[in-house]
């Protein structure tokens, strides 16, 4: 898979806000850890692709950086960053 492919399917973040409070999280499409799930299969990791884990893990439904902008944007307008994020 090319960079460009999988360019908004996963990354890291960080929030900083004006109050100093940090936030982060690994970000992943539900398609993508489908794709690791089946790769781990193959490879044997994770029981066999058996589970998925990430530390401070945010599934998506939709790839892109605007998408995954729109769900942190909606987390921190509903005041939960906290439920997803570390």
């Amino acid at each position: 898979m090319s960079h460009n492919e999988q360019a908004g399917r996963w990354d890291d973040v960080f929030v900083d806000l004006n109050d100093g409070t940090r936030w982060s999280a690994t970000i992943i499409t539900l398609a993508e850890v489908e794709t690791i799930m089946e790769r781990w299969a193959a490879t044997g990791e994770a029981l066999g692709g058996a589970y998925f884990s990430c530390s401070d893990g945010l599934i998506v439904r939709d790839a892109g950086i605007s998408k995954m902008t729109q769900v942190l944007v909606g987390l921190f307008s509903e005041k939960r960053p906290q439920r997803c994020l570390a």
